[in-house]
């Protein structure tokens, strides 16, 4: 996501951090200030409990309550990600002026997402994959997520297409379940039915990918 970015030096949010490890990456890798952000008070909780000692000072994370007003300064940060997580967000549009105004000038906003072919609309792969998770996602097409940064005042945006890398990838968890060592282990903490919806879930999830019924999209936009 985040080729051809410099990060040294830089300050980065990770929208969605959930329990931190791509914070933790990127700190790790990179001279990068790393702040996460996410709605789940115990994502956050773990999070901040998860830091290594070595990244202390150089990672945190600040719990998210209102997508209409992020916990920041004008310009405070110099790049913005989110991988996966806007999907679960209805209201783009208050978010994305957010996302703007907390960038600072020349800032990059990097989104990895999953977009429908139709407004509104999911066929029937990821359907089956929501009702059997019981996620709450709200399907946009590529055009209107280009017009939505557009509108926040997003410039030179760009997308890639991560549809195949992405079928692939769950392929493969599907196989590990199926065959490999921690698809045992999960069998044995979580039980069969749990097991079988897991195998149903990233396989409709991948065939969704491979057929173009779904697409994962990788988007980019300057301010």
């Amino acid at each position: 996501m985040l080729e051809g970015i410099a990060l040294d030096g830089k300050r980065a949010l990770d929208f969605g951090c959930g329990l931190g490890g791509t914070c933790h990456y990127l700190a790790q890798n990179n001279a990068v200030d790393m702040t996460g952000i996410d709605i789940n008070p115990w994502l956050i909780d773990r999070a901040k409990l998860e830091i290594p000692p070595n990244l202390k000072g150089q990672v945190g994370f600040t719990l998210n309550t209102d997508n209409t007003k992020l916990p920041f300064s004008d310009e405070t940060f110099d790049v913005i990600l989110s991988k996966g997580v806007l999907c679960h967000v209805e209201d783009k549009k208050p978010l994305f002026a957010e996302f703007y105004r907390i960038l600072k000038q020349g800032g990059c906003l990097v989104i990895n997402d999953w977009l429908s072919r139709a407004q509104g609309e999911w066929g029937e792969n990821v359907q089956k994959m929501v009702e059997l998770e019981g996620l709450s996602i709200f399907a946009e097409t590529l055009k209107r997520y280009r017009e939505l940064l557009a509108q926040a005042q997003f410039h030179q945006i760009e997308w890639i297409d991560r549809s195949l890398q992405y079928a692939a990838y769950n392929e493969a968890i599907v196989e590990n379940l199926q065959k490999g060592d921690s698809g045992k282990e999960f069998l044995k903490q979580f039980g069969s039915k749990l097991h079988i919806e897991a195998i149903e879930g990233y396989g409709a999830i991948a065939k969704a990918m491979r057929t173009g019924e779904g697409l994962v999209i990788q988007i980019r936009g300057l301010k």
